[in-house]
């Protein structure tokens, strides 16, 4: 028979060292869990963008844009402006407004060459899609005179309104708990 140390013996040791084992088993099933699920998800967004699915086009268009969309099956993405314009355009076309803002601000913002008519084209096209992102920024570029734009006042107060979803007379109307009394 075979001597087993003071402590093994102890139903103490056996009470403390069960939730490591178990924890040591069952690590590896969770980590192959969750890089399947992360294998599973970049594919699908890949299959279902090239099926015509405009979030997952929007995505490829941003993984595109800013090089840091990490895809098992195309590796990780690298810096490609004409792939992310034609991903987010895509999408815009497919009924994905924010994927026109998202390319107006690529177009704002883009290190390499900026375009500010471009910018301004597509956050017009977002913002009559019904982005107030792309509404709410051509308030401020109106306001500003941004991008190559004539600082306006109506057209400013025109965008910031579409933002907002209120028109001035909404905007004058009080409330209908104004001037009457608290229940």
């Amino acid at each position: 028979m075979t001597r087993r140390h003071p402590i093994v013996r102890s139903p103490l040791f056996w009470f403390l060292l069960a939730p490591v084992l178990l924890a040591a088993a069952l690590l590896p099933c969770f980590f192959a869990a969750v890089i399947g699920v992360a294998y599973m998800n970049t594919v699908e967004i890949e299959r279902r963008a090239t099926a015509g699915d405009s979030d997952a086009q929007r995505v490829l268009g941003y993984g595109y844009q800013s090089g840091g969309l990490r895809t098992y099956s195309l590796g990780r993405i690298r810096r490609d402006r004409d792939k992310a314009v034609h991903w987010y355009t895509t999408a815009f076309r497919g009924g994905d407004a924010t994927a026109g803002y998202q390319l107006a601000r690529m177009y704002e913002t883009d290190p390499g060459r900026p375009e500010p008519a471009q910018a301004v084209r597509w956050y017009r096209a977002a913002a009559e899609a019904g982005s107030p992102d792309a509404a709410a920024r051509l308030g401020v570029v109106f306001r500003d005179g941004l991008l190559g734009q004539s600082a306006d006042a109506r057209q400013a107060a025109r965008w910031r309104e579409r933002a907002t979803g209120a028109t001035p007379a909404e905007r004058r109307r009080p409330s209908p708990s104004v001037g009457r009394p608290a229940p």
